[in-house]
């Protein structure tokens, strides 16, 4: 029976090979970017930072517009989905999946136009380099997720992304003018704001996907999807669509509450108004699943003028939650509340926190005002610690702020933070699986309530970061890391903390959407509204290609079935796919596994920005290749049960393996502090054990015996190196650049000569 099983699975890797292979051979030619099926791609784009992996069957990098155009008429063609992909930075695994993954943040990364009120973009280029293209015109694109420096446009788009600014400047769709968005079947064309009953008299009568053609054979419903014109489809689309909200409406008030933070499901709730479809707003959350965004018109605002900010202090954290509800009336930007275990790790990530931030503190807030006015930015701070002061709550200023870069560095608390979690050890790590619950602000210290029992029920502990003034809740449960496929606590938590949020009518997704984390619960939050959610998803995608199985789903699967595989095959006896590489250096198995296990992918080593440290390949490229986080995924894998035989052998891991010279940045500055370095080393010695060195690096690495040998007859050595045909042959044969300037050698040693 094993034996039969065995290969069965065997008969299933070859047919995925040979699909592979034929997806290459059909589109290589076809794009002006890349299309990959190597080992590395398929290991580094397999996961992002969620809990889980799945294996992509390809990895596509468009150039621009018409290669997307090409991957969905080949997707609708061979039935072959397509996710749509950023920085790989998500919390749900909403882009991971088995299909085409399609990178946008390598090459569709640009600023197009700036307008006086508007920008238009490209989806691959994060919020802080949109911003910083803005300020010199004055403007901001508000929304501000907490991992910022990272997060594409698009990615935002996909999930509707908020931050700590939401109670003052709303969330993504509501900055969102337009996009130009390609559908299943590879047609193109831009919605925003659509009137109904609209259409050009010019377009021929809609054809179904399932028809038959023009003389008369029956066509494949994908090829008669790819074969309508872009108008028909959006014509298609947005008449049904109209039709579809128009009948649901009484559903959609009893079933979408209007809460500040919704990212689940498709927002319906204010779609269809006064005769006009606001598409972009439905589209903004989708994940992916209705169109693939190629470009989009954003609304920018002004600069604010004066802001203020304070950092208190209390004693506990029910205390923290009663001055929230006090501070709300008095209309701050920014709210946000951090339990005791976050302001710990404060303390440790800055000398500053740690003066500021007493160890005694059980909860802090950091709370942000914009005004008009320097005078009254500071008059509002106080107003607010009077307020409190006469609610009788026990608190401490710790610290205010008026001038901008003091704001930014209180608010730097809890983006440091919130990623230094991931870098707590022991066998209990901080899990995102119940990270992103939203409930009405007002019931904010209910539901708190409720959720301590929950984890008091299940024994476990769990930190707690609140965009508290739109009522965002971001739990991480501490526990072992789960097995795939094996019971486990994570299905029973979440099961009674997302019955704990429709009890007080809130939502289990507010900001990171549902992907493969909540798509499970769905149903259960929405209801009979579940089958207008469909009808939604067939209007944009009939066959069901694009990020399948996010949302909408036949049959949801446990999530506990795409965890992230965390235990390594550090048993040599233990029966595996591939036995445990024989590491090069001195360090243990387990201690490899756990410096691979570190990295949870969160991304902030891919951050572009000239003013951060990070690593110099990252400043150079956009490649995944290049980043700190590609090193520890390739060797996770490799040391994983179930990874290919061949992976740290195989030469599409070169890339990978060589952007790096040790600098030793990424070790610091990495949250997790991951031994990234450490890791690349190990990598290149498993891949030299297969190859053996090139000429280059066998010369190179001998360079103090050449160094000495040169000495000894620097007279003629040293004049060849001023001579260009010399160069030139020394960079053929070394690598070494020609234009370089290489130090003379000196006939006797410097401490001979100081003799």
């Amino acid at each position: 029976m094993k034996r039969q099983t065995d290969q069965q699975a065997i008969s299933r890797k070859q047919l995925v090979e040979e699909r592979r292979r034929r997806i290459a051979e059909d589109l290589a030619d076809s794009l002006d970017g890349q299309l990959r099926i190597d080992r590395a791609a398929l290991s580094l784009y397999a996961t992002d930072a969620s809990l889980f992996e799945i294996e992509p069957l390809a990895v596509a990098l468009p150039a621009g517009t018409a290669d997307v155009v090409r991957l969905a008429a080949y997707s609708a063609e061979q039935g072959i989905p397509l996710i749509a992909r950023g920085a790989g930075s998500g919390l749900a695994g909403g882009a991971i999946g088995r299909g085409i993954v399609i990178d946008f943040s390598r090459y569709m990364n640009q600023v197009l136009s700036i307008e006086p009120t508007q920008v238009r973009v490209q989806p691959g280029i994060t919020r802080d380099q949109l911003n910083a293209a803005l300020r010199p015109h004055g403007r901001y694109f508000a929304p501000d997720p907490s991992n910022s420096r990272v997060t594409t446009i698009g990615g935002m788009l996909a999930v509707d992304a908020a931050g700590a600014h939401a109670v003052r400047v709303g969330s993504t769709r509501d900055h969102l003018v337009s996009i130009e968005c390609v559908v299943s079947g590879g047609q193109k064309f831009e919605l925003g704001m659509e009137a109904i009953g609209v259409s050009d008299p010019s377009v021929p009568q809609i054809v179904s996907v399932s028809s038959a053609a023009a003389d008369g054979t029956l066509t494949a419903p994908g090829a008669a999807l790819a074969a309508q014109t872009a108008v028909t489809r959006k014509n298609e689309i947005v008449t049904g669509l109209a039709e579809l909200l128009a009948s649901s409406q009484t559903l959609i008030r009893q079933h979408q509450p209007p809460l500040l933070r919704n990212s689940s499901g498709y927002m319906l709730r204010g779609i269809l108004m006064d005769g006009r479809l606001d598409v972009p707003r439905l589209l903004a959350g989708s994940e992916g699943t209705l169109a693939l965004f190629t470009e989009a018109t954003l609304h920018t605002m002004a600069l604010p003028e004066h802001r203020s900010a304070a950092l208190l202090l209390f004693a506990s954290l029910d205390q923290a939650i009663l001055a929230t509800q006090r501070i709300l009336p008095m209309d701050p930007s920014a709210c946000d509340l951090l339990d005791r275990r976050l302001l710990s790790l404060g303390r440790q990530a800055d000398p500053r926190f740690h003066q500021m931030i007493s160890p005694e503190a059980e909860a802090g807030l950091v709370v942000e005002f914009t005004s008009s006015s320097a005078r009254d930015a500071t008059q509002r701070l106080q107003d607010m610690q009077l307020l409190l002061r006469s609610e009788q709550i026990d608190f401490r200023c710790s610290r205010t702020a008026i001038d901008f870069d003091e704001v930014e560095f209180l608010w730097s608390l809890p983006s440091q933070v919130v990623s230094m979690l991931a870098g707590i050890r022991g066998d209990q790590r901080p899990l995102p699986f119940v990270e992103d619950l939203a409930v009405p602000p007002d019931q904010l210290a209910e539901f708190l309530l409720r959720a301590r029992r929950v984890f008091q029920k299940h024994e476990v502990t769990a930190s707690l970061y609140a965009h508290a003034a739109s009522g965002q809740l971001h739990f991480r449960p501490f526990m072992a890391p789960p097995r795939r496929g094996e019971p486990t606590v994570l299905m029973d938590i979440a099961n009674d903390l997302y019955a704990e949020v429709a009890r007080v009518n809130g939502t289990n997704s507010g900001e990171h959407g549902d992907g493969i984390s909540r798509t499970p619960w769905i149903g259960r939050q929405y209801g009979p509204l579940v089958s207008v959610f469909r009808e939604v998803k067939k209007l944009f995608d009939p066959l069901n290609l694009l990020n399948p199985e996010k949302i909408i789903s036949a049959d949801p699967q446990p999530l506990t079935g795409f965890l992230r595989e965390t235990q390594l095959n550090t048993n040599p006896g233990a029966p595996a796919v591939s036995p445990l590489p024989i590491l090069q250096f001195a360090w243990e198995p387990e201690q490899a596994a756990e410096a691979v296990v570190r990295c949870n992918g969160c991304a902030s080593c891919r951050v572009p920005l000239p003013t951060e440290r990070m690593c110099p390949f990252v400043d150079t490229s956009t490649a995944e290749d290049v980043t700190p986080r590609a090193k520890a995924n390739l060797l996770r894998r490799a040391l994983c049960a179930d990874a290919p035989a061949d992976l740290l052998q195989s030469e599409s891991i070169r890339p990978v393996i060589e952007s790096c010279f040790n600098c030793q940045q990424c070790r610091i500055d990495c949250p997790s502090e991951v031994e990234i370095p450490r890791i690349v080393l190990e990598a290149r010695a498993q891949f030299v054990r297969t190859h053996g060195l090139t000429r280059t690096q066998w010369l190179l690495s001998r360079v103090h015996t050449w160094g000495r040998l040169a000495s000894r007859f620097s007279w003629i050595v040293n004049p060849l190196l001023r001579y260009s045909p010399a160069r030139r042959l020394l960079q053929r044969f070394t690598g070494l650049a020609a234009a370089r300037r290489l130090p003379a050698f000196a006939a006797k040693p410097f401490l001979e000569t100081l003799r």
